[in-house]
């Protein structure tokens, strides 16, 4: 186990916890998304859109933050968002 960050439109938290078991966690409750990198997982409700920025996979957020979508995840990102539309 390690610190992981979470984010929220209340703040930020540091939670001893695996990102895995945080996912795992996170999709057996009301918060559904999507994990678009070995270090990000990012709720359905926050994602703006999916774009390129500098030839890069990007998730644009509400918040306006760009998170980073690594090309072993890609694919998955893209179905999981076109079935939330």
């Amino acid at each position: 186990e390690h610190f992981i960050e979470v984010e929220t439109d209340k703040g930020k938290e540091l939670i001893l916890s695996s990102l895995n078991k945080a996912i795992e966690d996170l999709n057996t409750s009301k918060f559904k998304g999507v994990q678009v990198h070995r270090s990000y997982w990012v709720c359905d409700q926050a994602i703006k859109q999916l774009t390129k920025h500098e030839g890069r996979q990007i998730v644009e957020l509400i918040s306006g933050e760009q998170i980073p979508v690594s090309r072993s995840f890609i694919r998955q990102v893209r179905a999981h968002i076109n079935n939330q539309r």
